[in-house]
């Protein structure tokens, strides 16, 4: 008996006693500070009790993993929202005992609650709390998870129920994943703990939405995708032309002619095989390189007898030329009145 009084004033001298927070403070509050005030406040004002929460714990859970986790002498409280039960407030035996303890006699007896089944009194004296607690949630978490969490869930009063047991609860919440809170709470009096669960669908933070870029952002992007694609190019010094058995025979040290190769015409081929520029080889950095040159522009040439010669003799020949066959010529008639005269 006296370690258990020990103990129970260790857990007494662990109570946060530090004043909330007011003004620009309030807002480094974290869930798990927010969820400790709620329910101490809550306990205190409503009922009078004073308690201290030992622990908070947090998880997301399945429906059936959350069913799992419910002791049989737990007080299962349905949480409505606009379409009905959306969630859950679990009570275990001790601490809705200490609740009808305080309301009945003003204390917390020191000895264990019997197991016993719930009764109507113990909702009806259990919810102004609990609703409550959930309540301060709503109102002190507005900068975390909690606010927009709990929404608008509430605990039925006007007819209190509850669940009869882990099985009708799986069948009457939607299946989905749930935020489940568990306080562990210090009663107070000897070694006696309470237990209180709240679970409810997990909100996860909407992922901000992303504007479909423009025009002219899609094609800079493309452009960028496109402009990054490797590229091949070869450089081409000579092209020869070789038979099969030329080809067949070609051995190891055997010395091949590259007779019109120059230095000075290197061509730039794409996958194409297209002509992309031309170039001259040389040397940078003591590695081989080609200088890529502008393109030549097309040259007029003289009418050279060379050319002449390869015309047809008619063409290949000025009308000047006494060696001009002129037999076959004739004259063009002229029309009335067109002002030219007849040569000699």
């Amino acid at each position: 008996m006296k370690g258990a009084k020990q103990g129970s004033l260790l857990r007494r001298m662990m109570r946060d006693t530090t004043p909330p927070p007011q003004g620009e403070d309030a807002a480094v509050l974290t869930p798990s500070r927010i969820l400790r005030l709620a329910f101490s406040r809550a306990a205190d004002r409503i009922i009078g009790m004073p308690l201290v929460v030992l622990g908070v714990n947090e998880d997301v859970v399945t429906l059936d993993q959350m069913i799992a986790l419910l002791d049989e002498d737990m007080m299962l409280l349905p949480m409505f929202g606009l379409s009905g039960p959306v969630g859950m407030c679990a009570v275990n035996l001790q601490m809705r005992a200490a609740v009808i303890e305080m309301q009945t006699r003003g204390s917390v007896a020191a000895r264990m609650a019997a197991p016993r089944k719930v009764t109507a009194t113990d909702i009806a004296l259990s919810v102004p709390m609990l609703s409550g607690f959930v309540q301060g949630l709503a109102d002190t978490g507005g900068a975390t998870y909690l606010c927009p969490w709990v929404g608008g869930a509430r605990l039925d009063s006007d007819q209190p129920t509850h669940f009869a047991d882990a099985r009708a609860a799986s069948l009457a919440l939607p299946d989905e994943l749930y935020r489940l809170v568990r306080l562990s709470v210090d009663l107070g009096a000897g070694e006696r703990q309470g237990e209180v669960l709240l679970a409810l669908p997990d909100i996860r933070p909407a992922k901000p939405s992303v504007d479909a870029p423009g025009p002219g952002v899609w094609a800079a992007a493309l452009r960028g995708a496109v402009m990054a694609a490797p590229a091949r190019i070869d450089a081409v010094l000579y092209r020869k032309t070789m038979t099969l058995h030329a080809v067949e025979t070609l051995q190891v040290g055997q010395v091949i002619g590259l007779s019109g190769g120059s230095v000075c015409r290197v061509e730039m081929i794409g996958v194409d095989g297209g002509v992309i520029a031309r170039g001259r080889l040389g040397q940078m950095a003591g590695q081989r390189a080609v200088r890529i040159e502008a393109p030549r522009l097309p040259e007029m040439e003289d009418d050279t007898p060379l050319r002449r010669a390869a015309l047809p003799p008619a063409m290949g020949r000025r009308a000047t030329d006494p060696k001009m066959d002129v037999e076959g010529m004739h004259e063009v008639p002229q029309p009335p009145g067109s002002g030219l005269a007849a040569a000699d």
